[in-house]
């Protein structure tokens, strides 16, 4: 069942200003940092200014050699199986850089000429000159990044649509600009019931956490 017919909204895709996700698997679509940074509107501004805010600072990391700084920020990125968008089989399953792969995202950016010289400056341009960094991983770094702004735009939903919300449950890390650092707190969620499993929603595509 879809996200709508869940909790009885009542509307059709095109009517809603959120992806009308099936939490039980994962629906074929990529969150785009590009795209976000193309609109004009406060809530993408916003987003935008959180993405190009921490891709610049693991930038400034791994070009002032800061190596073990790099890495800890690169490693907070972990798998977001929440918003249930990607390309995994059955249950939801994200491609998050955490452990060995944010060892092997700091060796790349730290190798790559394009880094060290300034043209890739935005984490949307990392498809173009990280091997190994497609849009898969990178909506996947997009979500861990801009985490806190979905959650409250999914508030603002379940608030528009009348939909219940239950608290607290672990947020999961975002970014905070202010600390340069990541973050995490208690939030308000949705609840589903799905084969006599509880799983917290919070997300402006319907993320879920455990």
């Amino acid at each position: 069942m879809k996200f709508s017919q869940i909790f009885g909204i009542g509307l059709e895709q095109a009517q809603l200003d959120f992806v009308d996700i099936t939490p039980s698997e994962d629906t074929p679509l990529f969150i785009d940092p590009f795209a976000i940074s193309l609109k004009g509107d406060e809530w993408s501004e916003t987003c935008h200014q959180h993405i190009t805010h921490f891709f610049q600072t693991a930038l400034d990391h791994i070009r002032a050699g800061r190596a073990e700084q790099a890495r800890a920020l690169l490693n907070g990125l972990s798998e977001p199986n929440e918003t249930c968008l990607g390309m995994s089989k059955g249950q939801p399953a994200g491609r998050g850089v955490a452990g060995k792969q944010a060892f092997d995202l700091y060796e790349s950016l730290a190798a790559s000429q394009a880094a060290q010289s300034g043209i890739l400056e935005e984490l949307a341009e990392c498809d173009l000159f990280i091997p190994g960094i497609g849009s898969d991983k990178i909506s996947d770094i997009t979500t861990n990044i801009i985490r806190r702004p979905l959650i409250e735009y999914t508030q603002a939903q379940c608030a528009l649509h009348s939909v219940d919300l239950i608290g607290d449950y672990p947020s999961g890390r975002y970014w905070d600009m202010a600390a340069a650092a990541w973050r995490q707190g208690y939030v308000r969620c949705l609840l589903l019931r799905r084969r006599g499993l509880f799983w917290c929603q919070s997300s402006r595509s319907g993320e879920r956490c455990p």
